[in-house]
């Protein structure tokens, strides 16, 4: 009598690239709470080190092409490098964008009801967001100290981009590249 080999099913897979150390504290903060390994979708965090969202960019490429993923999103600031090229290659390359303006710091600034002040410059956002959370944003453990499920919770319903980030996170399926 012949065995029969179990079915394998494939699992999806997710690349999701931070510009920076911060980016992936809170994007790995995001993935411990709003995710389970149950869900069905394998999601990998990368970190493009920086020098801005064309890099980021065409780091999450580069990674795509290795890996042949199924659904491509990155989280950058729009501080540097931010122009309609980079939207129109990164639309090309079915890879969603997530944007701070300026900087995540004071995105994450604003989901904690602090107000954004118009004309800052990032290097204040990160002064600001460093007093504020008695750290960097870069630091190990300061996302997941400072920012609890309920705050964030709380946040998603007044925030635009925070609700779609972690629709984006916890969905199976592949979805589109708008941004």
């Amino acid at each position: 009598m012949m065995r029969r080999n179990p079915t394998r099913h494939s699992r999806r897979t997710a690349l999701l690239v931070g510009e920076g150390q911060a980016e992936v504290e809170l994007l790995s903060h995001l993935r411990s709470i709003y995710t389970s390994d149950r869900q069905g979708c394998q999601l990998t965090i990368r970190n493009a080190r920086g020098h801005g969202a064309g890099h980021v960019v065409k780091h999450a490429i580069a990674l795509k092409r290795q890996a042949a993923f199924d659904r491509t999103a990155v989280l950058l600031d729009t501080d540097t490098d931010w122009t309609p090229a980079t939207r129109v290659l990164a639309r090309r390359h079915a890879i969603r964008i997530f944007s701070c303006t300026p900087c995540l710091e004071a995105w994450v600034l604003g989901l904690i009801d602090e107000p954004i002040r118009h004309g800052w410059t990032t290097a204040q956002y990160k002064e600001r967001f460093a007093r504020r959370f008695d750290g960097p944003a870069h630091a190990p453990g300061l996302m997941g100290a400072q920012l609890p499920r309920a705050a964030l919770d709380h946040a998603a319903t007044r925030d635009a981009m925070l609700p779609q980030l972690i629709e984006w996170l916890t969905a199976s399926e592949p979805t589109g590249a708008a941004s």
